[in-house]
């Protein structure tokens, strides 16, 4: 995946635990506050995969010969 997908990826997670956070919070439901924690780790997961497919396409762009070379 790349790493602008990843990064969306990683927006849409952390805006769906805080949506489910909130509703937890408010229905007073520690159930559903347990659903909340998930997308919020898989977002943590998703996170370190962004930053290393990062770290891949700058590493790609800095071996490549540049127009004046």
């Amino acid at each position: 995946m790349s790493a602008n997908r990843l990064r969306w990826l990683l927006v849409a997670l952390i805006a769906a635990s805080a949506v489910l956070s909130v509703i937890a919070n408010k229905t007073s439901s520690a159930a559903l506050g347990w659903v909340a924690f998930l997308p919020f780790f898989v977002a943590v997961v998703v996170y370190f995969r962004w930053r290393r497919a990062l770290h891949n396409v700058r590493k790609t762009d800095e071996t490549r010969s540049r127009t004046d070379q």
